[in-house]
């Protein structure tokens, strides 16, 4: 048996109505089966109906993840600096029927 992708989701504690979206990853030999896709979809359901806004964020030099809009989402909302000198690209995604 062998894990070919995950995915991590956490609702944020400051604004219970957004939830994180990170390390949504699949090797290589199995991308573009939409196994991310079908992953995200997952995830978004097992999230609490409270939540109306999902925030997804990537590598900057990720170019696919950084092309990737899922859903209704409205674009890159930033990039943020991390310790380490890169920066994370931070997509945003409103929840259709949340509340």
């Amino acid at each position: 048996m062998r894990l070919v992708a995950a995915v991590r989701a956490r609702v944020t504690t400051a604004d219970s109505r957004m939830a994180e979206i990170g390390r949504l990853t699949v090797v290589p030999d199995h991308q573009g089966r939409r196994l991310g896709t079908r992953l995200l979809a997952a995830i978004e359901e097992q999230l609490p109906a409270t939540v109306a806004t999902l925030r997804l964020f990537t590598g900057e030099h990720s170019a696919g993840n950084c092309a990737y809009t899922p859903g209704s989402a409205t674009g890159k909302s930033c990039r943020q600096l991390t310790p380490a000198g890169y920066r994370l690209v931070h997509l945003i995604k409103d929840r259709q029927g949340s509340g």
